[in-house]
């Protein structure tokens, strides 16, 4: 599963499965904030800033930040308030885990009417509901290798839409010859002017004589 990669924030938004303007507002709102960034230094002397990384201004993101975003779609989607889902997406733990892929961290549990949630692997999973320590009623569960080859589908899908787009944006360019590119509008006064230029230098159009046992009416 290809992981090292980059988007921009458009495509980010479509993967994550969001219009524009609120994947913005989510981010606007707190999502991520400084998780993944490295902190700053400061003079022994010096106070310290409150870690903002303002993603709002960011143009790019990669692949932990698109597991995020799409985690933090479904988990809305599953009712969870935004206040809960924002501190478990930013959580730099979770965000980390979406590079590795440890087995460990294969399912995300977010107890139901609390922010506490859990990280399993397939095994201590199924031992815990096996034996009753939890029940499925009281989480929302994710699975979060599911989670990532989605991301990877979608970035992928994405990109195909981006390039249709463009495709679609741009259809009235073609090339005539070497560098020069013209619309079709241009194409059809370059065929009026060429068609000028040999009126005004006495070409006429060939017409075809009729035959001779052809009379015309009177």
């Amino acid at each position: 599963m290809n992981t090292d990669l980059t988007v921009k924030t458009a495509q980010a938004a479509d993967v994550a499965g969001i219009g524009y303007e609120g994947f913005r507002t989510w981010l606007k709102r707190g999502l991520l904030k400084p998780t993944g960034t490295l902190p700053k230094f400061y003079a022994p002397d010096a106070p310290a800033e409150i870690a903002d990384a303002k993603r709002w201004r960011w143009s790019s993101f990669g692949f932990a930040d698109l597991c995020s975003f799409r985690l933090t779609k479904i988990l809305l989607d599953a009712g969870l308030s935004w206040e809960v889902v924002n501190s478990i997406v930013s959580d730099h733990g979770l965000w980390q885990s979406h590079r590795s892929d440890n087995p460990a961290s294969r399912y995300l549990a977010v107890f139901q009417g609390t922010s506490q949630w859990t990280l399993y692997s397939a095994e201590t999973l199924a031992t815990d509901l096996n034996t009753g320590t939890i029940r499925s009623d009281w989480m929302t569960l994710v699975d979060l290798h599911e989670l990532r080859q989605n991301v990877v589908f979608r970035n992928r899908a994405a990109a195909l839409r981006a390039v249709a787009d463009d495709l679609i944006r741009t259809s009235h360019v073609f090339v005539t010859s070497g560098n020069a590119m013209l619309t079709p509008g241009e194409e059809a006064g370059g065929l009026i002017s060429r068609s000028w230029r040999a009126k005004s230098a006495g070409l006429q159009p060939r017409q075809s004589k009729a035959p001779d046992h052809i009379s015309s009416s009177r």
